[in-house]
């Protein structure tokens, strides 16, 4: 099932953008948005935008004002939506493009999505970057835990993927301030999302 939802996902656009955001998960985010209301939401990996404008037009749908800051390594076409901040920035050095000072002024509840590269080294390095300014009730979400290429099967005996490996590694450490949201994972059946295990909560 995810494998079909997946082909219809790379073919889906939104605004005439690439969105990449499958339907199951199109309504987990929906739902979260409404009940976290983010003071801000921060999309690391965005691709054409596609997600980032979709995720703009529910805030102002929920009559939330905060911005969708957007951080990807390669430039997008402009935005002219109002509450979209979009930068290119660097995963893994996420400190040159939202500086702890600018992270601390954004306020809570806080919304991270961390969609970027899918390599474990990437999503252990936002992880650790963005866990001291997250305060309880702020969410960080790891996508595409459902998904591993033939190469880092063929190079790794784990089972699991490269996402899954970092939050696993992530919660050993600081999982006692975290807790999985079970209710988005299995909302549609057992981790029915792309995001297997990867929506985690500060506790």
């Amino acid at each position: 099932m995810l494998t079909d939802l997946l082909k219809g996902s790379l073919d889906y656009r939104y605004k005439g953008r690439a969105m990449l955001l499958n339907p199951l998960d199109m309504a987990n985010y929906l739902a979260l948005l409404g009940q976290l209301k983010p003071a801000a939401v921060i999309e690391i990996g965005s691709l054409e935008g596609g997600r980032t404008e979709w995720l703009a037009d529910m805030m102002v749908a929920l009559g939330l004002p905060g911005p969708v800051i957007s951080i990807d390594l390669l430039p997008r076409p402009p935005s002219a939506h109002p509450q979209v901040d979009a930068r290119i920035g660097d995963a893994r050095d996420l400190a040159r493009v939202l500086p702890p000072e600018e992270l601390r002024r954004l306020g809570h509840p806080l919304l991270v999505i961390e969609d970027s590269a899918h390599d474990e080294a990437t999503c252990t390095a936002v992880l650790d970057y963005v866990d001291p300014h997250l305060t309880r009730g702020d969410y960080v979400i790891i996508e595409d835990g459902a998904f591993r290429d033939a190469a880092d099967s063929a190079a790794v005996a784990s089972a699991l993927s490269p996402p899954s490996r970092a939050i696993d590694a992530f919660l050993a450490r600081r999982g006692a301030d975290y807790e999985i949201d079970t209710q988005s994972c299995d909302r549609f059946g057992y981790n029915a999302t792309f995001n297997f295990n990867g929506w985690l909560r500060r506790t």
